[in-house]
């Protein structure tokens, strides 16, 4: 039982990964640098939500560049031509993706998701034949703060902000922008998608509204952006918000709900363990592994919870939970030491006594019972064995995270060989758990990898 609550919960943060962490699981191919074709003149550097008026000879380009101060935020570049049936070709490098939207647009406009800080060159090419006149501006989303204030610069542009919700949150929006300027709001979440082991990112559509006053509740934790779009029309818009967040998003709540959930439970296993100790050290322990097994499925309950929620309780939540997992199966297996010298049993069948090393059998029946949890052995030593694993190697070795599924793979091992040593005595085919250990520790790896790749 012990085993398979420990799993669920290790399992559940896996498959809440983060974005970040899940784009960092995927190689990703590096994006084609632009292809050599003759610049018009030297590199420009441009300022965000700032209008340029340029143009373009037939198969010449532009470059331009732009520094971004902050990572995570997307890059919107909008521009026009004076003749509507002109094309330019537009090109970003640096730390700066395409966003695929999951939205449909017509034209698709020029969103990028900017990973980290640093500069971005938009080069700009004119694939015609004609001369091509061209006015742009680059948008850069900013925090979502009191009062946001930018201009639509272009008929049909727009501009982005972010902000980071938990999951249940409540965004309260309320928009003012000029009279004759008709806006939109949308609301998008970074997704990650993986296809055929390639990765992008995009924007997942989540509400939208043509109102001035609009509510949003986040379904998941995590960076948001807002879009105000121009349907029609250039102008002002200023943006006002308010955050609105339920008692069980608060850094605070999971860490009183376990500490309250153990203060419950502590009088009860306190005396109990007080009692047993006068008389019989291995009920002692025993009561003490099963109250630590107790702290610990409160633990990774909270864990979930903070977790799914997006406190940042969660990672020292995490660590006790580890820390008491493994004083539970400590304390569960020293009381089954302490239990195994006591080798002299009386049969409930004709009372008669029986020594369980020599055999373990009378009257047709087993003396002394095996638990089914040691079975569970490798398994809860396979789980135990990783999570430390990955703790020390992220610390240490980050490039080598996948060291973790081995030692996890050792901890089966370890697991069977304990089992098989505990009970080799009292089990006529003890060789049962050193086979489970040896098995789990080649299926191991691949079970692990497979959640986190279903991630």
């Amino acid at each position: 039982m012990k085993a398979i609550i420990a799993f669920i919960f290790i399992s559940n943060a896996f498959l809440h990964l983060r974005t970040d962490f899940a784009a960092s699981l995927v190689t990703e191919e590096p994006s084609p640098q632009h292809q050599s074709v003759p610049f018009q003149q030297k590199i420009t550097a441009v300022d965000k939500n700032k209008i340029y008026s340029d143009f373009l000879f037939s198969n010449k380009s532009k470059l331009y560049v732009i520094e971004v101060q902050e990572e995570k935020s997307l890059l919107i570049f909008s521009f026009t031509t004076r003749d509507e049936n002109a094309t330019l070709k537009v090109n970003l490098e640096g730390p700066a993706d395409r966003m695929q939207l999951s939205l449909s647009y017509y034209p698709m406009p020029y969103i990028y998701y900017v990973r980290s800080r640093g500069e971005v060159r938009i080069v700009i090419t004119n694939p015609q034949r004609d001369v091509v006149h061209y006015r742009f501006f680059v948008d850069v989303s900013e925090p979502l703060r009191d009062n946001n204030s930018k201009i639509l610069l272009l008929d049909g542009s727009r501009v982005a902000f972010h902000v980071d919700l938990r999951r249940d949150d409540k965004l309260y929006l309320n928009l003012n922008s000029s009279n004759h300027l008709h806006p939109r709001i949308r609301v998008f979440a970074l997704c990650y998608e993986v296809v055929f082991g390639k990765g992008s990112y995009m924007l997942c559509f989540r509400k939208e509204s043509l109102n001035e006053a609009f509510f949003f509740e986040a379904d998941l934790g995590g960076r948001y952006y807002i879009l105000v779009e121009s349907v029609k029309g250039e102008g002002r818009v200023s943006l006002n918000n308010m955050i609105a967040s339920p008692p069980w998003n608060q850094d605070w709540f999971w860490l009183v709900s376990n500490i309250s959930f153990v203060t419950i439970i502590s009088p009860f296993f306190i005396a109990k363990i007080k009692k047993a100790r006068d008389s019989k050290r291995t009920v002692s322990y025993a009561l003490t592994g099963f109250y630590c097994w107790f702290i610990t499925i409160g633990l990774s309950t909270s864990l979930i919870g903070s977790f799914n929620y997006g406190a940042p309780t969660f990672i020292p939540l995490f660590y006790l939970s580890v820390v008491f997992y493994g004083l539970s199966l400590g304390m569960q297996i020293y009381a089954a030491h302490l239990d195994r010298k006591n080798t002299i049993r009386i049969c409930p069948y004709c009372g008669r006594r029986v020594d369980v090393r020599e055999d373990n059998y009378c009257c047709g029946k087993t003396v002394k019972n095996i638990s089914f949890a040691w079975f569970l052995t490798p398994l809860s030593f396979s789980i135990l064995f990783f999570t430390i694993g990955y703790i020390i190697v992220e610390q240490i070795l980050p490039q080598l995270l996948g060291m973790s599924l081995w030692i996890g793979s050792s901890g089966s091992i370890i697991g069977g060989i304990i089992a098989w040593r505990m009970n080799r005595a009292i089990e006529r085919k003890p060789w049962k758990f050193l086979a489970e250990g040896i098995l789990l520790s080649f299926f191991s790896p691949f079970l692990t990898g497979f959640l986190i790749d279903m991630s």
